[in-house]
Formats: structure tokens, C-alpha cells, sequence
């Protein structure tokens, strides 16, 4: 690790408050998600929540290290990795194949259910509404225009305009002619104002009403996830954080991430890949949580709700120094988890000799206690490591043409801990998830659609898809349009008024305007003459920019003046 490696290994001297933005008025809002501060009021020195944890600090005070590290084997992985439910080999480079295995039938069956239900309690309860309202030209959705319109609003995270109704304008300097082809801008934004997940009848069962109005959604795609891909023997745990700058109680403030304001995600994710396994929402003290892990504290809830599903399998997590504290790792031995991270020199049970002995740059101390190994090293400052896989071995890094040496620990951190990342930066190039959103499970709705498009690349790629992420978006987009069709009547009908640059600088030639089954004969109105509130009607026509127009002098004034 050279230098400037600050970012990859944590130091325990640098300071990260992680808060809620609001004060404490709020039953959840007295609880701060994160510090990394020794001030911490959900320090992992212990893993147990206030009502539990008494008599359990001196269990750990006095532990005894050894510089010898013993028989330290790591667990057997004995999990069946990779992918669960198999594409057939005439759909494997489909693909739409992989993206419908998260995007099935009974998934949008929700979706259309609820959205038409929505739209119906909400014209009811509207009935005054103006002559003109696009309201009022509703009708029902149908599976067909959902999975459509699911497939143009991934497209709009590639075709990024500024509003949504740019998407469908017809000026030629910023049009995109496709949208218009597929729906219409009213149907378009009428299904992004019904677009709905869950019923509005009170719902009892639920012990939040903070994510009931996305809970359905939210649950299955989680158990999509889960169901569809193994994860490989090295995983990490990470926040991630869904920008979001509108009114909400559980909004967090992260100054050190890039949105600062949002919906903050905890995430486990395959180090080596960033497929995201399993995830869910933090909303406060109302956040649910397993009744079997209701007695430990915040961070290590996080991990073991995360990683239930995985324990006594022998995998390999990757946490950072919020997480990590003696007596939690031991408790994921316990269940057959190796565990490597950082870890706060405060910590209880942390070597007293580690602590306290002074090294120079470059060197390093170690300590071993059971199937631990508690690492001091120095670059720019003192950094803690853990880990129950790792000896004090030391290897060569390169970086920035640099070769230094630095501990096997260390090297494996730096390498396996950026999954979450990893998935952050390849889902934000195409996130459909747009900035002015009015309603949080919405965008929480389009950040899914980015999980979903993420994971069903990275099994598309492990099956030998040999297709970039936008290619591969673009051929799932077109396969949808072309599978799914919708009825003609959401097509728009009406004419372009906007101006047709075209006309000046193409070549023109007058025809007769074409028959029909009516009159063989047909004469319209010509445009010129109805800008000048003129009565007056052509045989003919403009057959590239169909417009009728007098043969003189209409034709060539259409053709050579800007402004009609």
C-alpha cells in the first residue's frame, strides 16, 4: 500500500459522523446510524443491546494474546455457489432471459393490479376534475404497457434529458423520436403519476408504515436475489445510499458519500463481482429486525440479518470498523463465518500490548488469540486489522508503479472489501432513478430496477455474455418492445406542431395529395393560407414534410422562410 492508500484501509485517527439531519423531536431521530468516532453510542465494543450486556464488559478486558499463531485452518466452504436456476441454452445470449427471472409475471402482476387500483380510488375521490384534465383519459394498464413502460424508464437512464416530457417533444434539436413511437406523453405520464405497489387499506401486520407503501416489492425482489445466485466465498458489508433531498423522517445525512442526503441501504454484496445478495432499508428505530437478534445492537443486527442465510457455510466477510469488535467475531466463528476488517483501537478486549507498542512506518505487530489475529501496521498512521484467516505474512502490492511491501491482511482488504462500491459505480452510469422525484418508493422503486439490471448482467456475463452493460441493456429494451405489444390506442395521434427545420434544407417537390377509399380527388386546407387566416384548399402537397401547400406561392414561402 503506498502512501496516498488512505482510502482503501481506514484509519482509526480519522473522524466520520454518520447522523440523522433532523432533530431529535422524532422517537427514531435520537439514533445516530453511524460514527466512527471513539464517541459512538452503538459502539461494537459490545454486541449486545443495553438490556442485555450486564457483567459481559469484564469477559473481555483481561483476554489473553499470544505472539504465536497456532492452528488457525480456515473454515470448509462448503456452499454450492454460482448460479441457482439455469437459463436454457437457446435463451442464454437472450438478453431479456435473465432480466425476467427477477422481472416475472406474478412481479408485474402487482404492479398492474395496484396501479389500476390506485387510479380508480383516485378518480373517485376526484370528481370535479377540469374538462381538459389528462386525468380523466385513463384507462386501465395492462401486463404488456407495464413491461413496456418498465423498459423505457431503463432507457431513460441511458437517454438522459432534463424532465420527462422532453422525452417526447418534437423539436428536432433535442427529439427522440423512439419514446413518442411507444407511448404518448399523456399515457406516459399518467403512468408515472398511478405507477403504485401496495394497497392503501391500513395494514396491521406490518410493525412499520414506513416502507408499507413499497414492502411487497421491496421483499420479493430481495428473495429474488437471494434465490437466483450463490455467492462465492468472499463477501463484504457496506452502506450504500439512494440520494434523496425531499421530506422524510428516516432521511440520513452522510457527509463522506457523494449524495450526503438519503435512503440508506445496508448491503451484502460478492466481493469479487459487487452482485448484490441480500439488502434492506434503514428507517430508524422501526426498522425491522429479526426477533432472534433483537438483543444486540445496530451493527452487528445489520450483519447477522444480512448474513443469516449464509452462516455455517465457511464464507469469508469483509467488514469495516463500525462492525468489528472482538466478541462479535468470536460469535461468527461460532457460526463457521471467517471475518477480516478494521477494527477501533478502543475496542474491549483489544491487546494492550498492540495498543500501546510504538512502530515505525513500514513495520508492523501482531497478536493472536484463539482463531484471531489482531494486526497493528504503519503507513501514514496506525491501522488496526482483524482476521481469523490470515497469518502475518507479508507480500508485494504494486501500485502506481510503486512495489512496497505490505501484510497479506492488509492486501486481501484492500481487494475484497469494494464490492458495495463496485455495484454503486456500475449501477450509477445507467441509474434510472431520477433526481426530482416526489414520491420515495418511487425512486426506491427505480433504484430496485437498477439492482435487477445490475444482477442480471453480472449472470448474463458468468453464462459467457459477451455484450457491454449498455448493449446489454439496449437489446433487453428492444426484445421487450418487440414481445410485449401494446394497443394502438396508446400510440399519439396528434401532428407535430413544432417547427420542421428540415423543410429548409432538404429538397422539395410538389405532388398531388394521394386518394383514399373516400374520393379519389382529395383537396386540404393549405397551411400557408391558414397561418394567414386564409379559407383555401390544394390539390397539393409536400409528400416529405406531408403538409398540403398552394402550388404558388405557398410552396416555395413554406420551403425558404423560417418563421410561417
Amino acid at each position: 500500500m503506498s502512501d496516498s492508500s488512505d482510502d482503501d484501509i481506514v484509519s482509526p485517527g480519522m473522524k466520520r459522523k454518520r447522523v440523522n439531519i433532523f432533530p431529535s423531536s422524532s422517537e427514531e431521530n435520537d439514533e445516530s446510524i453511524e460514527s466512527d468516532s471513539e464517541t459512538d453510542q452503538y459502539d461494537s465494543d459490545d454486541i449486545y443491546s443495553e438490556d442485555n450486556k450486564n457483567n459481559k464488559e469484564n469477559q473481555y478486558t483481561n483476554v489473553k494474546w499470544k505472539s504465536t499463531s497456532g492452528n488457525r485452518k480456515p473454515f470448509d466452504f462448503i456452499a454450492n455457489n454460482g448460479q441457482q436456476e439455469i437459463v436454457p441454452g437457446r435463451f442464454r445470449s437472450k438478453c431479456s432471459s435473465y432480466v425476467e427471472k427477477y422481472l416475472d409475471d406474478h412481479l408485474i402482476s402487482i404492479i398492474v393490479k395496484e396501479t389500476n387500483l390506485y387510479a380508480d380510488q383516485f378518480l373517485q375521490s376526484h370528481p370535479n376534475l377540469k374538462p381538459r384534465s389528462r386525468m380523466r383519459k385513463w384507462y386501465s394498464t395492462t401486463n404488456n404497457e407495464v413491461r413496456c413502460f418498465i423498459a423505457i424508464l431503463i432507457l431513460q437512464g441511458i437517454v438522459k434529458k432534463p424532465a420527462l416530457d422532453m422525452y417526447f417533444l418534437k423539436r428536432e434539436i433535442i427529439c427522440s423520436p423512439f419514446f413518442g413511437k411507444i407511448f404518448s406523453a399523456d399515457r406516459f405520464l399518467l403512468l408515472c403519476k398511478f405507477l403504485y405497489f401496495e394497497n392503501n387499506a391500513p395494514h396491521n401486520d406490518m410493525p412499520s408504515k414506513k416502507l408499507c407503501k413499497i414492502k411487497t416489492v421491496l421483499e420479493y425482489v430481495i428473495n429474488k436475489c437471494k434465490s437466483l445466485y450463490t455467492p462465492k466465498m468472499d463477501i463484504c458489508i457496506d452502506e450504500s445510499l439512494l440520494m434523496w433531498k425531499g421530506r422524510l423522517s428516516w432521511r440520513q445525512y452522510i457527509p463522506s458519500k457523494r449524495s450526503r442526503f438519503g435512503i440508506q441501504f445496508f448491503v451484502l454484496c460478492e466481493s469479487e463481482s459487487g452482485y448484490i445478495w441480500n439488502f434492506f432499508i434503514y428507517t430508524g428505530k422501526e426498522t425491522y429486525c429479526d426477533s432472534q437478534y433483537s438483543e444486540f445492537n445496530i451493527s452487528a443486527r445489520i450483519v447477522l440479518q444480512l448474513c443469516d442465510e449464509l452462516f455455517e457455510r465457511g464464507y469469508r466477510l469483509y467488514l469495516d470498523n463500525w462492525y468489528t469488535g472482538v466478541p462479535f467475531i468470536e460469535k461468527l466463528c461460532a457460526h463457521k463465518t471467517d471475518v477480516v476488517g478494521t477494527i477501533r483501537k478502543n475496542r474491549i478486549g483489544i491487546c494492550e500490548e498492540v495498543r500501546e507498542t510504538r512502530i515505525k512506518k513500514g513495520e508492523y505487530i501482531a497478536r493472536f488469540k484463539n482463531k484471531i489475529m489482531l494486526l497493528k501496521w504503519r503507513d501514514k498512521r496506525e491501522v488496526y486489522l482483524v482476521s481469523t484467516v490470515h497469518n502475518d505474512n507479508i507480500v508485494e502490492m504494486q501500485k502506481r508503479n510503486v512495489i512496497k511491501k505490505v501484510p497479506e491482511v492488509v492486501f486481501d482488504y484492500n481487494n475484497k472489501m469494494g464490492g458495495v462500491d463496485m455495484s454503486d459505480s456500475i449501477i450509477i452510469a445507467y441509474s434510472t432513478a431520477r433526481k426530482r422525484l416526489k414520491k420515495y418508493y418511487k425512486k426506491i422503486f427505480l433504484h430496485l430496477l437498477d439492482v435487477i439490471c445490475l444482477n442480471s448482467y453480472l449472470i448474463y456475463k458468468m453464462n459467457g455474455g459477451k455484450l457491454s452493460r449498455i448493449h446489454f441493456l439496449l437489446e433487453y429494451i428492444e426484445d421487450t418492445i418487440a414481445s410485449y405489444p401494446i394497443e394502438s390506442r396508446n400510440l399519439p395521434k396528434s401532428r407535430s406542431t413544432a417547427p420542421n427545420v428540415s423543410r429548409l434544407i432538404e429538397k422539395h417537390f410538389p405532388d398531388y395529395i394521394p386518394g383514399s377509399s373516400r374520393t379519389t380527388n382529395p383537396s386540404r386546407r393549405c397551411a400557408v393560407c391558414y397561418k394567414k387566416k386564409i379559407r383555401k384548399e390544394s390539390r397539393y402537397w409536400c409528400p416529405t414534410c406531408q403538409v398540403p401547400l398552394c402550388v404558388v406561392p405557398c410552396f416555395r414561402e413554406y420551403h425558404t422562410t423560417e418563421t410561417i
